[in-house]
């Protein structure tokens, strides 16, 4: 079993790690702007994106949201409002 698999986009083949979630771009984005293991997107920015998510959300589904959706408002909600930095 190899640890990278083979991803593919407009600019051609590229290796990425076998157990990451994401494909070609992403990969290419972290080998020509590599950051320190320290560096991570500020706390208001993750909680800003969460808020728009909920917005997101609540337009494309109206006020009320099918059975099933509550889940992704109120994680939504829990991030974008920093009830916790590991909320699920």
């Amino acid at each position: 079993m190899t640890d990278t698999r083979t991803e593919t986009d407009s600019i051609g083949p590229i290796e990425v790690p076998a157990t990451a979630y994401w494909g070609a771009q992403t990969e290419r984005s972290i080998e020509n702007f590599p950051f320190d293991a320290r560096e991570r997107m500020p706390i208001g920015i993750v909680h800003a994106l969460a808020r728009t998510e909920r917005e997101v959300l609540e337009t494309t589904l109206g006020l009320r949201a099918p059975i099933g959706v509550g889940g992704d408002l109120d994680r939504a909600d829990r991030v974008g409002f920093g009830a916790g930095a590991h909320a699920t």
